[in-house]
Order: C-alpha cells, then structure tokens, then sequence
C-alpha cells in the first residue's frame, strides 16, 4: 500500500506501465466526470461517484488479484483500513467476474484520505474503504496487474 499526495505521483510511475496515465487523469480532474471511463478499455478504468460512507464498524475488507485500486479523493474524505490479505480468512468464495472478495480482517491501520491524497492497493493489501463519515467524491482507477 502506498498513500501519498497527488503532486508526488511521478515517484510511482515506474511501479505499472499504465500509472503515469492513470495519474495523468487524476490531475485534470475537474469535478464535474461521474460513472465509469474507460482510459485503456479494461486494462485501465476508471470509476468517479459520490458514495455515502458506511462507518468504521460496518466497512467491509475487500482484496482483488487482476487489479491495482488506485483510490483518489476528489471531494469530502474517506477513512480506509488495512490489513495483510495473507492474515485474514475469505468470508466470501473470490469473484473472478468482478475481481472481488471480502476478508475477515482486523485492520492494522486506519487512515484518512482527504482532496488531493491516493492511496494505491495490490492485491496483498486487504482494505476497508467507505469507513468515514462524510460525503465524498471518490475516483477509483482500476489498473490491470498483466
């Protein structure tokens, strides 16, 4: 996992070959781009909508294996948890269709991502987003692993 502020984003760029566009459309966001759009067709997506938070006690832990989350406040803030994947037991069979599966997981830590912050997740990172309490706008860019 990494957390860090937008203006940093080049420091990643060598992580995945589709991180600098990625970042690239992070930066030009300008607030007004909802739904899901598609940068590189399935191999880079990303999905911006206005979510209410769930709280810290009924946010879910959630893994994915054909994915990087690169997860990017636009407005309001997000509290996440995170936790090791290979410390924590499935509570759900791994969707292969939507690269999902939820983890019985005791966060290691709890952080907030406020306008302007990312947090990056792979697959080894289990986290819980939605755990604040405020409204937000929250951009998350999928980035195929291969």
């Amino acid at each position: 996992m990494i957390i860090d502020n937008i203006n940093n984003c080049k420091n990643y760029f060598a992580l995945h070959p589709k991180f600098a566009a990625a970042f690239k459309f992070l930066q030009e966001l300008d607030g007004t781009q909802h739904g899901t759009i598609e940068l590189d067709g399935k191999n880079l997506y990303v999905m911006i909508n206005e979510v209410e938070p769930v709280g810290q006690l009924a946010a879910k832990f959630e893994v994915h294996q054909k994915y990087i989350d690169i997860q990017y406040i636009v407005s309001g803030s997000d509290n996440i948890g995170w936790a090791d994947a290979a410390d924590n037991v499935p509570i759900t069979d791994y969707d292969d269709e939507n690269d999902y599966q939820l983890l019985e997981a005791q966060a290691c830590n709890w952080f907030k991502l406020t306008p302007g912050y990312f947090a990056i997740f792979y697959p080894e990172d289990a986290h819980a987003p939605l755990a604040g309490d405020e409204l937000m706008v929250k951009a998350v860019v999928k980035v195929r692993i291969s």
